[in-house]
């Protein structure tokens, strides 16, 4: 799985200019991979918002972790 990760990582910061962002929140590394392969094939402008929804919830978490 940590292979196969870093490989689609690799591949998706190639296509989409920018690292994948997820809020994991205690989810399997399994789960993840799962998530980036359903996004990888979407639109940059996609992803960039999804990214950025991403980052606010972790920003989120993490404030309310205070």
């Amino acid at each position: 799985v940590l292979a196969e990760l870093a490989r689609l990582n690799a591949k998706y910061e190639a296509r989409h200019g920018f690292r994948f962002v997820v809020f994991v929140d205690r989810r399997p590394k399994a789960e993840i991979l799962e998530v980036l392969r359903a996004r990888l094939p979407n639109p940059t402008d996609e992803e960039r918002e999804t990214a950025l929804g991403e980052l606010v919830a972790i920003a989120e978490d993490r404030w309310c972790s205070r």
